[in-house]
C-alpha cells in the first residue's frame, strides 16, 4: 500500500517577505511530529515508536511547503496502520476549529499538544496549515482563539495526590512532575524554593503531596497541582524488606490458640 502524504505549510509574514526564521522552522515541524507520535501511542496503545516520517518535499518559495511521508516498519503492520495517527490529528484540528471545543474522549494532556501546535504562531509565522489531499486544518487566529475557548478556565480545589515523583526542573519555573495511582498520564507540580531540597531527594520515590489541585471542568483527572507541602516519601520497593523477612516475626500471637479460633475472634472482634 502506498504511504499516505501530507504537506505542513508555514506562511512567513509580509514584513518577512515571506521567509521564515529558522529557529521557527524546526520548531513548528518537531511540534507537529511529536503530536503525530502522540496519537500513535495513544491509538497502538505502545511507548515504542512505529512510524517515522521522512521529508520528500521541499519549497522555499512562499509560503514555505514541507511534503512528509510516514514510514512503518514492516514488522509493525499489524499493531497499527500507518494513516491513524495523520488523521487522528487532522480530526482533532478540524473539530477544535469548527466546534470550539475539543473532542469528548479527549483528555488534558493530549489536549496540550493542540494548545502547543497554536502556540507556534508568531508574528514572523501567522499561519499554519497540514493539509493532504482535499483535507487541510488551518492554524491561524481563529483556531487560536477557538482552542482557547475550549481549553476553558481552570477549577481548583484543596486536596492531595499521590504518585511516582518524577523529571524535576529546578531552573526558571521550578516544577516536577508525578505519575499517580489513578489512570491520569501524569500531573505537573508546581513548587517553591523551600520545598527543593525535599523534592530532590525524593526523586524515584511515591510522595504525597499537598496542595490547590487544577482541574477543567471536562476531564476527569486534576492535570497540575501547586505543592504546598509534601506530607510523605514512601520507601522505594526495592528497599522494602521481603515478606520472608516478617515471616514468624509474632509467634505466639495466637497464644497458644488454635487458628480457627483465632480467625473467628478476629471476626467477632474478641482478639
Amino acid at each position: 500500500m502506498k504511504s499516505p502524504r501530507f504537506t505542513i505549510v508555514l506562511k512567513g509574514s509580509a514584513k518577512d517577505k515571506g521567509k521564515l526564521r529558522l529557529d521557527e522552522f524546526i520548531n513548528s515541524l518537531e511540534v507537529i511530529v511529536d503530536a503525530l507520535k502522540d496519537a500513535e501511542k495513544r491509538i497502538s496503545g505502545k511507548t515504542r515508536a512505529m512510524i517515522h516520517y521522512k521529508i520528500v518535499h521541499l519549497s522555499q518559495n512562499s509560503p514555505a511547503r514541507i511534503t512528509i511521508e510516514p514510514i512503518l516498519e514492516t514488522k509493525y503492520e499489524n499493531e497499527i496502520s500507518i494513516g491513524q495517527p495523520f488523521n487522528d490529528v487532522m480530526h482533532n484540528l478540524r473539530f477544535i476549529k469548527t466546534k470550539k471545543t475539543v473532542p469528548e474522549d479527549m483528555e488534558y494532556h493530549d489536549a496540550e499538544k493542540y494548545v502547543e501546535i497554536s502556540n507556534l504562531r508568531t508574528s514572523h509565522l501567522p499561519e499554519i496549515t497540514v493539509m493532504s489531499g482535499r483535507r487541510k486544518a488551518t492554524i491561524d487566529e481563529k483556531f487560536e482563539k477557538n482552542i482557547t475557548q475550549a481549553m476553558g478556565k481552570d477549577e481548583f480545589e484543596s486536596d492531595t495526590i499521590i504518585g511516582i515523583l518524577d523529571a524535576i526542573n529546578i531552573h526558571n519555573k521550578k516544577t516536577f512532575y508525578i505519575y499517580p495511582n489513578v489512570d491520569a498520564k501524569r500531573i505537573r507540580c508546581d513548587f517553591d524554593d523551600p520545598l527543593e531540597e525535599k523534592i530532590i531527594g525524593a526523586l524515584g520515590h511515591r510522595i504525597e503531596v499537598l496542595g490547590r489541585v487544577r482541574y477543567k471542568s471536562w476531564d476527569n483527572y486534576p492535570y497540575a497541582i501547586d505543592v504546598e507541602d509534601i506530607l510523605s516519601i514512601y520507601p522505594k520497593e526495592k528497599d522494602l524488606p521481603p515478606f520472608s523477612s516478617i515471616a514468624g516475626m509474632q509467634k505466639d500471637i495466637i497464644d497458644g490458640t488454635n487458628s480457627t479460633e483465632f480467625i473467628r475472634k478476629l471476626r467477632d472482634k474478641e482478639w
